[in-house]
């Protein structure tokens, strides 16, 4: 066709009035950001529930904006209707949320560079489609889904490679006539990308991946599907160019899976004459199973659900570190070194990307990093930890919420206890069951019968109690705590040190441990706790007086 057909064709095929691209480049126009300044952005669709690959790619992008002076952006990219889920963009928002991955612009932040939602934008990608049909770059195709399926059966059997392209491609070379009536008789049709004959290879040097060289793309895809109505929305590769031209994104990092369209999307952006932004592509996130990697699973993996963590109540700083760990393998030595720095200190580069099979994730390794970066909150700000423990509770525990706000500063010294060592918090489902001897409603008495060390009897057990009540008053500081229960131990034919016990075991009926364990069940009903000392000052000696007592009456 000729250039005036191709004009009249754009009007037959989009009669509204539409903007053009010039207008458009001057409703957003380039971003007065830094030199070197990253604008990046996540653009999830609202098809399920947000995957950790999500989280991975999202903070990935958020750091690498941030610490170049740029901006994050949330995308919605809802052109998909057929498979979109009832409240999946409130949850990939909330998501965000959750994880403190705040966003510089996006449906709720806002922004110039709006909407930020695909299917509000039905106007931009109107504009783009019908200029790439003005400069012969789009046609419309009336093949029906039965023709498709024949041709692809067809291709198969001859072995050729499927698609729609050369002369599979039954539409391209139609006339404007043709095309009239057909549009005449109301034939439904798709508006196809005229893929360039006889275009050379795509050469690129990926952010991540380093140089790359794919085959020119040959297929006429489809970028705009219509129904009764006309036109309605664009496929994913006409709006994600689009989008990402207009909102002015310099760098797109994105999922590996996303490779194969590079060759397309590249052909869409020499059709418009623009400049492309810079791609880089993560390897998938892995998992070992039985000795074999493979995709993190949302089917088979119940931590591949973002939401896992939430429920978990897996820290939002702890998921940062481990992606941190993940996608940069120098984290860890940074870490070491700046232990008590924040994790946007550390100089996150693009080049320490690269995972030739993908970045390995293993839950304990998040645990362990979990229960680090918890210790390290701890000692820096337990007053947030509190908070933290109590947002998730409200959520995931009310019973347990209501029990622990009730007396915030007695739970605060909770918490505290032992904070400078301990580090057996790695979630804040720990929480309850870890600090649940503190609390009279979650107390559970031991059973004495059974959980006594072996050298005391429950006869020595009940004269061990007696004696502590005897002996402490509730005024001593933790020297004279030390103190009298050595004097104690010693009082009942016990060593004093366990020292002195392993020397001559058979002149004592055991050491201070064994005598110290009975008060332990006692006071919390497990022979493994914290301090005593710390245990019984947090209490309050009238709780102390009463446990004792109580177990005096049990043991019999």
């Amino acid at each position: 066709m000729t250039s005036k057909e191709w004009q009249e064709l754009a009007e037959l095929l989009i009669p509204q009035k539409t903007l053009s691209l010039a207008e458009l480049e001057k409703r957003y126009p380039p971003r007065r950001l830094p030199h070197q300044a990253w604008v990046t952005r996540i653009a999830p669709s609202p098809t399920g529930f947000p995957h950790f690959g999500f989280l991975y790619t999202a903070y990935i992008n958020f750091r690498l904006a941030r610490q170049t002076g740029g901006k994050f952006l949330l995308r919605i990219e809802d052109t998909d209707k057929k498979r979109e889920v009832a409240g999946g963009r409130e949850l990939i928002i909330a998501t965000l949320k959750k994880m403190a991955i705040p966003v510089d612009e996006g449906p709720q932040k806002g922004g110039r560079y709006g909407p930020y939602i695909q299917s509000q934008r039905r106007e931009i990608y109107l504009a783009v489609i019908k200029e790439l049909v003005r400069r012969g770059f789009a046609y419309p195709c009336f093949c029906t889904p039965q023709e498709l399926a024949t041709m692809r059966r067809q291709q198969q059997a001859q072995g050729v490679q499927p698609g729609y392209y050369g002369s599979w491609a039954r539409c391209r070379h139609l006339s404007l006539a043709e095309i009239k009536k057909k549009l005449a008789r109301g034939q439904k049709f798709v508006i196809r990308f005229r893929a360039p004959e006889q275009a050379p290879a795509l050469k690129i040097t990926d952010l991540i991946k380093g140089p790359l060289t794919f085959p020119a793309n040959q297929i006429d895809y489809i970028l705009y599907k219509s129904d009764e109505q006309g036109l309605t929305l664009p496929v994913y590769h006409l709006a994600a160019t689009v989008d990402d031209h207009f909102q002015r994104i310099t760098h797109v990092v994105r999922g590996e899976e996303w490779l194969s369209s590079l060759p397309l999307h590249w052909q869409i952006y020499q059709a418009l004459g623009w400049q492309p932004p810079q791609f880089g592509h993560l390897a998938q996130v892995m998992k070992l199973d039985q000795g074999k990697k493979r995709k993190l699973s949302k089917r088979l993996d119940p931590e591949a659900d973002a939401r896992y963590y939430w429920r978990q109540g897996i820290p939002p700083v702890a998921i940062k570190a481990y992606i941190l760990r993940l996608s940069d393998a120098s984290f860890d030595d940074w870490r070491r070194a700046h232990p008590c720095q924040p994790l946007t200190q550390f100089p996150l580069q693009i080049k320490h990307l690269a995972h030739s099979r993908g970045p390995l994730f293993d839950m304990t390794k998040l645990q362990q990093l979990a229960r680090d970066e918890i210790h390290r909150l701890l000692l820096a700000n337990p007053r947030r930890v509190y908070r933290a423990i109590l947002s998730w509770a409200q959520e995931f525990a009310p019973d347990f919420a209501a029990i622990f706000s009730r007396q915030p500063a007695y739970s605060l010294k909770v918490i505290q206890i032992e904070k400078e060592s301990r580090k057996d918090i790695s979630q804040w489902q720990d929480v309850p069951n870890i600090f649940a001897y503190f609390y009279d409603e979650l107390y559970q008495p031991p059973n004495w019968k059974e959980d006594l060390p072996e050298r005391v009897d429950l006869t020595m057990a009940k004269k061990i109690l007696l004696a502590f009540q005897q002996k402490f008053s509730g005024r001593e500081t933790a020297a004279s705590w030390e103190k009298k229960m050595r004097q104690l131990a010693a009082d009942l034919g016990y060593a004093a040190r366990a020292a002195d016990w392993r020397k001559t075991p058979d002149q004592y009926r055991g050491h201070v441990g064994d005598v110290a364990t009975v008060i332990r069940l006692a006071l919390t009903g497990r022979r493994q706790a914290p301090d005593l000392y710390q245990v019984a000052k947090i209490l309050g000696w009238p709780r102390v007086r009463e446990r004792v007592e109580n177990s005096i009456l049990r043991i019999v």
